[in-house]
């Protein structure tokens, strides 16, 4: 599976770069794709209340996958994505 924008990829990452470098750290665990995107600004992020977190948990979840945030206040924000790794389907 491709995450091509505006998909999981660049809405995880178009947010903190806006304001700073994010790190991202994709790694394959079992037959799953975790990738978390880690930037060091003020925190506080929900998935709620209007944010594009809302929009990209959907996305997440409708292929399978989960999302999560750690957005401690003052100590940045975290966002990770796990999805399956299914084989390629051809026609």
């Amino acid at each position: 599976m491709r995450l091509r924008e505006p998909d999981q990829r660049g809405q995880a990452l178009r947010g903190p770069a806006r304001r700073r470098p994010a790190r991202r750290r994709p790694r394959p665990e079992g037959d799953r794709l975790t990738v978390a995107v880690t930037d060091d600004g003020r925190g506080g992020a929900t998935v709620g209340h209007g944010s594009g977190l809302v929009g990209l948990r959907q996305r997440v979840t409708s292929v399978d996958g989960d999302l999560h945030v750690r957005s401690p206040a003052g100590q940045g924000t975290t966002v990770t994505i796990s999805l399956p790794m299914r084989p390629r389907r051809t026609r």
